[in-house]
């Protein structure tokens, strides 16, 4: 009766290495790369050298379809001008943060990143899904050969 029991043992125990080794690799692939859902953003670009990628994502399951709609033609159709472009540098390299500024071409990149983002919520605003009741968040993952 034993021995009956020692195949479900060793499939119990492939099944958590096998969980184990998914985990690491996901975990892995957060460490080094941001959240998984940027292995397929909703927009990606090379600004300056850097990978700039954005990734919509509903915040209220209740909001309508047409939010997510508005945020994704707006997401597409974005392209921050140069005064926007700068306002962004600026807020970037003055923030109050306790870390270092970015700086070159990474900070363009982030730049790029955060006006196309301010595009997004305007476009939501304008349709009638004001910021302060977001139902549609924009991620973005800036990755530079440092």
């Amino acid at each position: 009766m034993a021995n009956e029991n020692t195949p479900r043992r060793w499939l119990l125990w492939l099944g958590l290495a096998f969980a184990g080794v998914v985990a690491l690799v996901l975990a892995g692939l957060y460490l080094t790369r941001g959240p998984v859902s940027f292995l397929d953003p909703d927009r990606a670009e090379m600004i300056n050298g850097c990978e700039v990628a954005w990734k919509l994502e509903v915040l209220d399951e209740r909001a309508p379809a047409q939010a997510m709609e508005v945020a994704a033609v707006a997401l597409r159709d974005a392209e921050p001008d140069p005064d926007s472009l700068h306002l962004w540098e600026e807020t970037l390299s003055n923030s109050d943060d306790s870390v270092k500024p970015p700086t070159g071409e990474r900070l363009e990149a982030l730049a790029y990143a955060e006006a196309v983002r301010a595009e997004v919520r305007d476009a939501l605003d304008a349709a009638g899904y004001p910021d302060n009741q977001r139902v549609v968040e924009t991620y973005t993952d800036v990755h530079c050969e440092d």
